[in-house]
């Protein structure tokens, strides 16, 4: 008699957000004929790679993107993939082939619009690097209705992958520390931070988690 078993075949974004690639999988979610032999082939997307399996690999062999096994009972596999990346600044390549699919790395360390930012600086910032004018920094700032202080600033051409912009805030510029204020996660257009005011305070935009 044959038994039918379920292998449940699942697949993740490697990491942190900042991280995640994209790829499928040769073989769905599914029941499976028990003593049938399996191979599942992990397949990236463009400018991602395939960086390992993980979950019930018990008694199974693999070779790279393949993972093979007899069905022997439930398991869950997972496949993990991950953007394709310079070793400068670590900027994906499908960022940079927006404007180019030449060489990545020089593309990471060029300034194409010279505006002071290189092109790696320009992407963990959410900034264009094909305009001088787009770059980081405080566009806007005064009171608004209701007693509350705005900041404003722009991005443009933000990967959603990149991580929030932190707001921080001192009073004294020859003393003390920067203090956490809040952060939002950038996005194209006008970005705006409000806060009730509490006396004199200087305030800078922080790009965190970035090489």
């Amino acid at each position: 008699m044959i038994t039918s078993l379920v292998v449940l075949l699942t697949m993740a974004l490697a990491g942190t957000s900042q991280a995640a690639g994209t790829g499928t999988l040769s073989h769905a979610s599914g029941w499976y004929n028990a003593g049938s032999p399996i191979t599942i082939t992990a397949i990236p997307g463009t400018y991602s790679q395939f960086d390992g399996w993980s979950g019930d690999t018990a008694s199974t062999t693999v070779a790279v993107e393949q993972i093979s096994f007899t069905v022997d009972g439930a398991r869950s596999l997972t496949a993990t993939f991950s953007s394709d990346r310079t070793t400068n600044g670590l900027v994906p390549y499908e960022w940079l082939a927006t404007w180019t699919n030449m060489n990545w790395e020089a593309s990471a360390t060029n300034d194409w619009d010279r505006d002071g930012f290189t092109n790696e600086e320009e992407y963990w910032s959410g900034t264009d690097p094909m305009n001088s004018a787009s770059f980081l920094q405080i566009s806007g700032a005064g009171r608004q209705d209701g007693g509350m202080f705005r900041l404003s600033w722009s991005h443009a051409n933000v990967d959603p992958r990149i991580p929030p912009i932190v707001i921080e805030r001192r009073t004294n510029l020859l003393s003390g520390v920067w203090e956490y204020a809040g952060e939002l996660n950038p996005t194209n257009g006008i970005n705006a931070y409000a806060t009730s005011l509490s006396g004199y305070c200087y305030y800078r935009l922080v790009i965190t988690n970035a090489p």
